[in-house]
């Protein structure tokens, strides 16, 4: 079994945006058009009568505040209200395809991998512009990528759906790295005459690189540490499109054949299945929801992400906990949450745990516990150890790029460590030129070293790292003042393919302790 990163993202954003304020003045010329058409049956009772709409209450009801969409015109014009997207010939790349495309380019070059590297493509998207060939086998062709591709439609989960499928491939030596693509013109499903819903959704692709950790070089990598999802039917969030629709004309063009939901309903059931789940999905793996530093949310409802967060927390999360981009992109269905994941994920420090969630119709829901990974050569240690003083990010380049030239050397000859204490079991230590890190001394105590740091550190007896092991693996966060703790840390980041930190890694983590750095049991 192979252990499995997410080693770049990409991010495709359409060049238009429509702001709250454009919509309105559109929706409302539609209103007053439609109600004077229609003034005598109004006045007689045959014809609800429509209610204009404004920006203000699209923005408290949602938290939206503008959309990027493939066509504005058309979506804007009172007398269409729909993107006008010209149909392509067989021999030109479909839409959702050159979106796929932009996005998954990004994503290539922030893994560090060309098409070659990738053994497959899975577009997992709300909806698919044809039934075949898949869209995942033209995204496969256009970017020169062998191996296989197949699409796949969990609605707005399908990103963490998707990312467990091509996890679940790379475990078992299916594949080498597949690339996951969500391209999303959710404009085109969307019912723009339609008040309670025409402001939700906007456009957008996002890629995803899941590869195996042992051949990742990417300095953006996550550790997948687990993954969890659940389906549970129903038929509040709904799309009746399909190809049996010509089959029944009496229904063609109805208001079914786009999106509809009944919002209140979905809030109300949503929102805790997805609290209990990722709340489960810690507690099985042995970790607590105060040690999570970031959830990437679905990005649907502002309101429904801070109540799922503060049923998680206890309390109301920061915006740096749970990232908000819906207000400028609306809800890209499954897009959505890896927006929020490719846009706010360089500031998180080494080794932090987050989780990327998503869910939708269905009801569906994902959840992706991530934890970030030092970069090649950099290690969990020196990530730790400068936090007081600086992060990586605070380090001047010159000396950032130096970090990749640690050694490490193991001795047994030495009877005692650094402080002339007895060191009967061996010693570890590791040299890290930077002046940002720190000293840390048999007895834990930290002293400046500008010249760099020299960790020597004993375990005096095999009870004693199995207890201090245990506890570290529960949670691999180094204290700034306790060497032991160093020390495993620099066990775990000393083979790059221990990617994740669970009970299934154990033993490989003590062997490679044992055989790698010297650590007698």
């Amino acid at each position: 079994m192979h252990n499995v990163v997410i080693s770049g993202t990409g991010l495709y954003t359409p060049a238009n945006s429509i702001s709250n304020e454009e919509l309105v003045q559109s929706f409302n010329t539609y209103v007053a058009q439609f109600n004077a058409d229609n003034a005598d049956a109004i006045a007689r009772g045959e014809v609800e009568a429509l209610t204009e709409s404004s920006a203000a209450f699209i923005e408290k009801a949602s938290g939206i505040k503008s959309r990027f969409v493939m066509d504005k015109e058309g979506i804007l014009d009172p007398q269409r209200m729909a993107p006008r997207l010209p149909e392509r010939s067989n021999d030109e790349w479909s839409v959702l395809c050159q979106m796929a495309i932009g996005a998954a380019e990004q994503a290539l070059q922030r893994a560090g991998k060309t098409a070659a590297d990738i053994d497959g493509v899975i577009v997992a998207c709300s909806n698919l512009q044809r039934a075949y060939p898949a869209i995942a086998i033209e995204v496969q062709e256009a970017l020169g990528i062998q191996g296989f591709g197949f699409d796949m439609n969990v609605a707005c989960s399908s990103a963490t759906f998707g990312i467990q499928t091509a996890a679940n491939s790379i475990q078992l030596g299916q594949a080498r790295a597949i690339l996951m693509v969500n391209p999303e013109v959710c404009t085109g499903h969307l019912n723009f005459r339609d008040r309670d819903s025409h402001f939700i959704f906007g456009d957008a692709a996002t890629a995803v690189i899941i590869e195996r950790a042992d051949l990742a070089t990417s300095k953006y990598q996550f550790d997948i540490v687990s993954t969890k999802l659940l389906t549970k039917f129903s038929n509040n969030i709904r799309n009746n499109f399909g190809f049996l629709n010509r089959a029944a004309e009496e229904g063609i063009g109805a208001k079914d054949k786009l999106f509809v939901q009944e919002g209140r309903k979905v809030f109300k059931e949503v929102c805790p299945m997805v609290a209990e789940l990722i709340g489960e999905h810690l507690q099985e793996n042995q970790l607590n929801v105060s040690d999570v530093k970031r959830f990437w949310l679905h990005q649907a409802n502002l309101s429904m992400n801070h109540l799922i967060v503060k049923k998680l927390l206890g309390r109301d999360a920061t915006e740096q906990e749970a990232p908000v981009i819906l207000d400028t992109y609306a809800n890209t269905s499954s897009a959505g949450s890896v927006i929020s994941f490719h846009k706010n994920q360089d500031d998180l420090p080494a080794g932090s745990l987050a989780v990327l969630s998503s869910f939708g119709a269905g009801y569906s829901i994902g959840s992706v516990i991530l934890r970030k990974r030092c970069y090649p050569g950099s290690s969990l240690l020196a990530m730790r150890a400068c936090q007081s003083t600086s992060t990586l990010a605070d380090i001047p380049q010159s000396r950032a790029g130096s970090l990749p030239q640690w050694s490490e050397r193991y001795s047994d000859s030495r009877q005692t460590n650094d402080r002339g204490q007895p060191a009967p079991r061996g010693f570890f230590q590791t040299q890290l030129p930077t002046q940002a890190l720190r000293r840390f001394t048999g007895n834990g105590h930290a002293q400046t070293n500008p010249a760099g740091i020299s960790i020597t550190r004993t375990f005096q007896t095999e009870e004693r790292f199995k207890h201090r092991f245990t506890l570290f693996r529960r949670n691999p966060r180094p204290m700034v003042d306790d060497p032991d703790d160093q020390l495993l840390a620099m066990v775990f980041q000393g083979d790059q393919r221990l990617a994740c930190v669970t009970q299934r890694v154990v033993q490989q983590v003590v062997d490679t302790g044992t055989q790698r750095h010297g650590l007698h049991l």
